[in-house]
């Protein structure tokens, strides 16, 4: 159930990742909350996701983290709790994972991998 959960996020984060990619963006960008709190920070490269890509929670808390190459994600994917520690990972390839999801509770200790 957990994994369905974590998958879910990943899948949102995706999609979230994902809007506004019609525009031919180059260079670093950033999103915000209406608040005006930094929500996502990422580089363009001819118009997709190239480096880094990490969003926040609204109070400021790294969110998650992920790679892209080729507009796709590629690497590790690190999603963490509001208090910062690290609630699972898992490698993707071409935007899907490949290999276990690790997942973690909030004192760190790794619950599931599968």
């Amino acid at each position: 159930m957990k994994n369905i959960k974590v998958l879910t996020v990943l899948l949102i984060i995706l999609f979230v990742s994902s809007v506004g990619c019609s525009e031919e963006k180059e260079g670093p960008n950033k999103t915000y909350y209406e608040s005006g709190k930094l929500k996502t920070e990422s580089i363009y490269k001819n118009g997709e996701k190239e480096g880094f890509f990490k969003t926040y929670y609204e109070s400021g808390e790294l969110q998650s983290e992920t790679n892209f190459k080729n507009g796709k994600e590629e690497g590790l994917f690190k999603l963490y709790y509001k208090s910062g520690e690290l609630r699972s990972e898992t490698n993707l390839k071409n935007g899907f994972p490949d290999g276990p999801v690790k997942n973690y509770n909030e004192n760190g200790e790794l619950i599931k991998e599968n």
